[in-house]
């Protein structure tokens, strides 16, 4: 039903009581006030003037906006300037509400914070700037809430209106979702730049924080915690801690490289020579057209390549053991910072949401309370869980195929450089096809986000930190899958399921076998690719809508207008960020062993994304709602997760790509007369057959060979597995099982001899708390003193008044 223009005239006289509303000639007096240039602007809401789309809009909204100022608030309303089709209600919330709410909803705004910890992290004085020098960006309490606090307070009241007279009163995010209320947001302290009278704390944070300048120091996370909260906190402070932790793994990766490199120089390994002198014809790799036979010997310097990637088993075990240290380490920092912010004893308040208490038609009695509550009936929960979890499996299937077909870019490549010699078109296949999974990735992930979104929304889970574990588990699954299954595919299974040179379990799918040295050439360029274009791709997009993103206005709009149109949704852009940093760090735990170049690139990507994202908070974007959070949340699950599962991905990689077992097997059960070459290599009839596509190099050579342990043509069961590839098999699983028990059992002394929580903050808690025992204590004693003193003086009052008389 369309509402008139008498419709509107009513339903602004109730809620604004003005018959009009015009577009003002000063509008804004002082920045970020009310017109009497007093009062300061906390938040803003924003309402359609031209009507809603249901009937009952205005009185809901109605209903609202009256709670609003039955709670102290102060509302000032204002037609927009640059679409006068918005109204905007400007929301002041003076000094008495706001100690009101810290008292409802336990936020002691009095107490000045925990400044006196010292952070137990390294720290260079050449990364030191004005704020971070001596700590001067902590936060000491002048008596006043801080900005960040009433924002969180006002929101709590918007969010989760609570009204006496037990009236139904929709929450300002409910209106949002119906279709009732436009917008909500903060306002920031101020502009980022100019003003050197009033420095406020974005001015501060955009110059010595969200600017490339200062690349190179220490982010201000105190600062950063007292403006936007500790949400965002906890994320910078990860990044910090990232950042810092990875330059130490970027480090031990090059030195074992370089060592490596030594070592080729100091002694040309044996089985490098055999190779380089090698007259033997390797069989073709593949089943395509330009696929031919090559001499063995060609393959000398990406032998090299191989063993300077290969035999870094020492590197591989860093790794495993570096993940679990970041854990324990982070949880360390994450604890003391938490005790810093006040939010270390905070006590959880689950917010039921809205979507939950529509479905809720049964009651039910909580094991909790013991008293009745409102619940979803389970024929209903059970069908849209069954939907979401259904629809989940199959995009999990789904994503697997798309990743594994993949492969089949490698045959069009390997068309088009059907003229390249091998090993270089092997390698340049390798670096193509991780260019193409890069932008497959970057493709999916434009879309998997919103559908986990749309997944969790299915669930309708109960509270709101249920909707966001939820959330964060469906993002990194999808990650997980969209971002390594191609290359743990390549890794770990793909040499094992060719049978012969051209020929694949998987038909067509993949009939690419590695290069006769190894795999991990080609994985690490493919890796390579992968990182480098994933990442140095996004930062190139991300400068560019940067560039391209700024909003030109006229003079007359005021300032809180011109927030209105600044980029929204920061939740969800630090969610998505928030899973890029985690899927990062999933390649540098899992899959680095392979390729240590990549430790360098994503730590210069990482102090350039976090600069950006610094610029794109300070500047571009809308102030975040503060949220006070203990710590990251759900992603502690996730990075424990990666811990273990670190542990049994580099187990699988040394054992199944690097030359170690293949070193210990030759040396123990190897023929003697059987060099390292012969044992590593197979031998294959050319007469048996040729793959499709494939040219011999010429007809005076009867045979070829091929990486592997097989039976040779002459043999009985020829092309047959050997006993020297169950021989290696064996002992590549014994080796998985003692390295993961080995890096475990490490894993478990690390978590029992260091503790969560530093032992100065232990310290420091323990005699907080008894401070606060005794003064309870003190208080106590003082009562019992005045009860016991009272029967006193009430008798020597019937004395006086026995005497008198």
């Amino acid at each position: 039903m369309k509402q008139t223009a008498e419709d509107e005239i009513v339903f602004q006289d109730k809620v604004i009581n003005l018959p009009t509303i015009g577009v003002s000639e000063d509008p804004e007096p002082v920045p970020y006030h009310f017109k009497d240039g007093v009062r300061r602007i906390h938040c803003v809401i924003v309402l359609r003037v031209n009507g809603f789309k249901q009937k009952n809009a205005q009185e809901i909204v109605s209903a609202f906006l009256e709670f609003l100022q039955h709670q102290g608030l102060d509302l000032e309303y204002e037609r927009g300037h640059k679409d006068d089709g918005h109204l905007f209600v400007k929301v002041h919330a003076p000094n008495v509400v706001i100690r009101h709410l810290a008292r409802l909803y336990e936020l002691d705004i009095d107490n000045i914070g925990h400044n006196y910890l010292p952070d137990t992290t390294c720290r260079w004085g050449f990364r030191q700037n004005k704020l971070t020098l001596n700590d001067n960006d902590r936060f000491i309490r002048m008596g006043a809430p801080t900005s960040c606090e009433v924002i969180y307070l006002l929101f709590k009241v918007l969010y989760e209106p609570y009204n006496p007279m037990e009236e139904k009163v929709y929450g300002v995010d409910k209106m949002i979702k119906l279709g009732f209320v436009k917008d909500a947001y903060p306002l920031h302290d101020g502009p980022y730049s100019g003003g050197k009278d009033e420095v406020n704390d974005r001015q501060l944070l955009a110059t010595h924080w969200g600017n490339f300048v200062v690349w190179f120091q220490e982010q201000p996370i105190n600062l950063i915690e007292k403006y936007f909260g500790s949400d965002v906190a906890f994320f910078f402070a990860w990044n910090e801690f990232y950042l810092f932790m990875l330059l130490l793994l970027a480090i031990a990766g090059m030195l074992s490289l370089a060592s490596n490199v030594l070592a080729i120089k100091m002694s040309n390994p044996k089985y490098i020579k055999q190779i380089c002198n090698s007259t033997f014809i390797m069989c073709p790799i593949c089943a395509t057209e330009g696929c031919t036979y090559s001499q063995v010997s060609g393959y000398c310097s990406s032998s090299k390549y191989e063993y300077i990637l290969g035999t870094t088993i020492q590197y591989a075990i860093i790794i495993a053991v570096w993940v679990p240290v970041f854990l324990e380490f982070w949880r360390r920092r994450e604890n003391t910072l938490s005790v810093r912010w006040n939010v270390y004893r905070r006590n959880l308040q689950y917010r039921i949401r809205y979507d939950y208490q529509d479905l809720c038609t049964e009651k039910r009695k909580s094991s909790l309370t013991g008293k009745e509550e409102m619940v979803i009936p389970p024929k209903i929960r059970a069908r849209q869980i069954g939907i979401s979890y259904g629809a989940l499996t199959i995009m999990i299937l789904l994503f697997i195929s798309f990743s594994l077909m993949q492969s089949i870019t490698k045959i069009a490549v390997a068309k088009a450089l059907r003229k390249v010699k091998e090993p270089n078109k092997t390698l340049m296949i390798s670096f193509f096809y991780g260019v193409l999974q890069a932008i497959f990735v970057k493709i999916c992930s434009l879309f998997y986000v919103k559908l986990c979104v749309w997944l969790t929304d299915m669930e309708v889970p109960r509270t709101t930190q249920q909707y966001e574990k939820n959330l964060i588990y469906k993002i990194y699954t999808f990650g997980f899958l969209n971002n390594y299954i191609p290359i743990i595919y390549t890794a770990i299974f793909r040499d094992n399921i060719l049978i012969l040179p051209g020929m694949s379990l998987l038909g067509s799918l993949d009939n690419y076998n590695c290069l006769p040295t190894g795999c991990i050439l080609t994985i690490a360029i493919q890796l390579f690719a992968v990182v480098t274009v994933k990442y140095v791709g996004e930062i190139i997009i991300q400068m560019i809508q940067m560039s391209t993103s700024v909003i030109q206005f006229n003079k007359n709009v005021p300032t809180w207008e011109k927030e209105y149109y600044l980029v929204k949704n920061v939740d969800q852009v630090l969610l998505y960020e928030f899973s890029e940093m985690m899927v990062q760090f999933g390649y540098v735990s899992f899959l680095m062993a392979m390729c240590p170049f990549i430790g360098p690139v994503c730590f210069v990507c990482n102090i350039l994304r976090i600069r950006l994202n610094a610029i794109r908070l300070t500047r571009q974007m809308r102030r975040p709602i503060p949220l006070r959070k203990k710590g990251i949340g759900a992603w502690d699950d996730i990075l424990l997760f990666n811990s273990y599962f670190s542990v049994v991905c580099n187990a699988f990689i040394v054992g199944f790509n690097m030359r170690f077992i293949l070193f210990l097997v030759h040396a123990m059960y190897g023929d003697i007369k059987k060099t390292y070459f012969e044992f590593m290599f197979s031998r294959l009839s050319v007469k048996d057959g040729l793959p499709a596509g494939s040219q011999r190099l010429t007809d005076s050579y009867t045979e070829c060979v091929y990486t592997g342990q097989k039976n040779p043509p002459i043999h009985k069961f020829k092309y047959k597995k050997s006993n020297d590839y169950y021989a290696v098999l064996s002992w590549q699983f014994i080796f998985i099982i003692v390295f993961e028990n080995v890096i475990l059992i490490v894993v478990a002394c690390i978590y029992y001899f260091v503790s969560d929580v530093p032992k100065g903050v232990r310290e420091q808690l323990r005699r907080e708390k008894q401070v606060v025992t005794d003064q309870k204590v003190e208080t106590l004693e003082k009562k019992i003193e005045r009860r016991l003193s009272r029967p006193q003086n009430e008798a020597e009052r019937a004395e006086r008044r026995k005497s008198e008389v």
